[in-house]
């Protein structure tokens, strides 16, 4: 049977990226460590260390390394992927809803055998663009981190075994990225639900997720500890546009949109109104900008097309209106 672990994570902690790591990892050693396999692990590992001493056999010796660079390492990799989203999440402006870290364990006669699964538990409102790269910085980044470390390793000139345990533990978060809904909800199904919700074609969707990694890292690296908050209700905020436009506030109704753009920023429907309110204002070249991006979005579209071609027969007799004026 699967229970849940939980451990509130205080919010103090969130004011330093060192501190709330070590919160993680701690909580995610104690219970890796203290279940059956964990301890079956570390025993192995001491039994072959013992070997190698008295009997001082290399084999011992390789295998008694990947034994303790797996227990090692394992618990380590999964601290800083759940770090990693809780960066992404803090650095999305949503410091407020880290709720806790789970840890869920299959557990037998009240024995913890092993470990299942390791989340960071969320709740507040989220757009999905928030989701995606919640989502995907964890995996990502902790594979990016992961990569530079085998890289340094290899500079200084470090035994291949490390390297090559390194690279195994490297497996959790590629098994993280497969999208499964078995025992919860994998990063790799959150991405290719959100991705496939906002219409992202597969390559820009490939570089979304590989941006995801500037989030953590801002969290992490650039001091910063207050970021914004970017969420908005897109149904309220069209009959707010709705309501604008009726009042031929067209400035305010694209200030909204430009608030839209930044949560789903793929909607090509945002940038054709875009563009038609830019050329109700008369500014061509943002109009132009805009419908260009909404055709690039979905070419076939029909009234994208006729946009683009409203804007451009607006832009020719602008042109020859200044010529007339000049002659």
């Amino acid at each position: 049977m699967i229970k849940r672990k939980v451990f509130p994570m205080p919010h103090e902690l969130i004011l330093s990226p060192m501190k709330l790591y070590f919160f993680i990892l701690k909580k995610i050693y104690v219970i890796f460590t203290l279940s059956l396999v964990g301890v079956l692990l570390n025993i192995v590992a001491i039994a072959l260390l013992v070997a190698t001493f008295f009997v001082g056999k290399e084999t011992y010796m390789s295998t008694t390394l990947y034994i303790i660079g797996v227990v090692l390492l394992l618990p380590l990799v999964i601290a800083t992927e759940e770090f990693f989203h809780a960066s992404a999440c803090i650095a999305r402006g949503k410091k407020s809803t880290l709720n806790n870290l789970i840890i869920g364990c299959y557990e037998k006669y009240s024995l913890n055998l092993f470990t299942v699964f390791f989340a960071v538990d969320y709740n507040g409102k989220f757009n999905l663009i928030d989701k995606l790269y919640i989502s995907a910085a964890g995996p990502i980044a902790t594979l990016y981190m992961g990569f530079l470390a085998v890289i340094l390793l290899f500079w200084l000139g470090v035994d291949r075994q490390i390297r090559v345990i390194v690279l195994i533990s490297l497996l959790v978060p590629c098994i993280g990225l497969i999208p499964s809904s078995k025992i919860i909800l994998s990063d790799g199904a959150n991405i290719r639900n959100t991705v496939k919700r906002l219409g992202i074609p597969w390559f820009e969707a490939v570089l979304e997720v590989i941006s995801s990694v500037k989030y953590p890292f801002e969290y992490c690296f650039l001091g910063k500890r207050v970021f914004q908050d970017n969420y908005i209700n897109p149904v309220e905020a069209l009959r707010a546009v709705e309501k604008l436009l009726s009042e031929k506030k067209i400035d305010e109704a694209i200030l909204i949109y430009d608030k839209l753009i930044l949560i789903d920023p793929y909607n090509a429907v945002f940038y054709n109104n875009l563009a038609w309110l830019y050329y109700e204002l008369g500014n061509y070249d943002s109009a132009i900008k805009f419908s260009k991006k909404s055709l690039l979005l979905l070419p076939d579209d029909p009234d994208f097309q006729h946009t683009l071609t409203e804007v451009s027969n607006a832009i020719k007799n602008y042109k020859c209106m200044n010529n007339l004026e000049r002659s």
